[in-house]
């Protein structure tokens, strides 16, 4: 949507219908007749600032090298955990969201190369991702991004246990199969 309102990208049918089954898996993952909350418009407001970061990086950045890219990304990072966190001592209401407000861990010495590699990795997957948005359709880009789902789930289980509810399945389903509607739709326009 972003790409067709702000570069004027030409989008095709089976993209637009892709962008229609995201929204419904969205609106099935944040079931708003059940347990919804406010805190729960947060990942959509996320998802919304991060297609427009995407669109951004294609139209207007495009000449930058990804790496700066990058690093100015990882800076606003830091601004806004921050903020976060000066907000976050000011609203101290654990009970309500206990994760945001739970004492940090000491890093063990022992897990530092861990860390490590996680950050080169990170690094070079921001680089790369940066680079795809700035040379391929932002539509068809995007579609590829959305594979991160399947992997967020896999490790949830795998490495947490966290299984996640029959909704948050479905709907995450919806969002992963329109995403690949979304590629499909752009490799047949080009």
């Amino acid at each position: 949507l972003y790409s067709r309102l702000f570069l004027h990208e030409p989008v095709a049918m089976l993209q637009w219908i892709a962008v229609l089954v995201a929204f419904i898996g969205v609106l099935i993952v944040l079931r708003p007749g059940g347990e919804f909350s406010v805190a729960a418009l947060f990942p959509l407001a996320s998802a919304l600032c991060y297609a427009l970061a995407m669109t951004t990086t294609r139209g207007r950045v495009g000449g930058i090298d990804a790496r700066v890219l990058t690093f100015s990304l990882n800076i606003v990072f830091a601004a806004a955990g921050l903020v976060g966190i000066v907000v976050t001592a000011f609203v101290s209401r654990p009970e309500i969201y206990p994760f945001l407000l739970a004492s940090w861990m000491p890093l063990e010495a022992a897990n530092l190369p861990v860390v490590a590699l996680l950050a080169a990795i990170s690094i070079l997957i921001h680089v790369l991702l940066a680079r795809a948005y700035q040379l391929g359709p932002t539509a068809v880009v995007a579609g590829l991004d959305f594979s991160y789902l399947g992997f967020a789930a896999m490790w949830a289980v795998l490495f947490f246990g966290t299984v996640p509810a029959l909704p948050v399945v479905a709907g995450t389903c919806l969002i992963a199969i329109a995403g690949l509607a979304s590629v499909i739709g752009g490799r047949r326009r080009a």
